[in-house]
């Protein structure tokens, strides 16, 4: 079954003191061809290029016959400035909303203290790469796959 990857891509940009960290969205038939996709794309363009982890969502074709969900999957992006760190706190949450406002709203209810650096529509990201998300959660999203795992690209076999 293919998913769509949100994946966190880690690695270290030319003249800077630390490593960087990318999100990219993919669709793939699983999870060997995602991590793949992701070494052919970033292996060459940061020093010690890695993936930290990623986030597998079922999808289907999309059939344009189909209505959309009435509520939208969202990804939310928050960051926290504490003086206890000297970057940013970085977190990221999925929540059904029937748009951005609404995601931001019940994201922010429920972690204090935190901002909303970014909301993306994965339902609308789906779409536009020719897919629909699948809605086999038990909270009207779909279920998600979650993987925390260091993988440096040098590691990863060549096919």
């Amino acid at each position: 079954m293919d998913h769509l990857y949100i994946v966190e891509i880690g690695g270290k940009r030319q003249d800077c003191l630390f490593e960087s960290h990318l999100v990219h969205a993919l669709v793939a038939p699983d999870e060997a061809a995602m991590i793949e996709r992701c070494r052919a794309t970033f292996a060459y363009q940061l020093q010690a290029a890695h993936i930290d982890g990623w986030v597998g969502l079922p999808v289907e074709r999309d059939d344009p016959f189909q209505p959309l969900p009435r509520t939208q999957c969202y990804l939310v992006e928050l960051g926290r400035n504490t003086a206890d760190f000297l970057r940013e706190q970085h977190d990221y949450r999925f929540v059904a909303a029937s748009d951005g406002r609404e995601a931001i709203a019940r994201i922010r209810a429920g972690m204090p203290g935190w901002h909303v650096d970014t909301v993306v529509n994965i339902d609308r990201l789906a779409l536009d790469r020719g897919w629909r998300l699948r809605r086999d959660g038990p909270d009207g999203l779909p279920a998600r796959h979650q993987v925390s795992r260091y993988l440096p690209f040098d590691r990863v076999p060549a096919p």
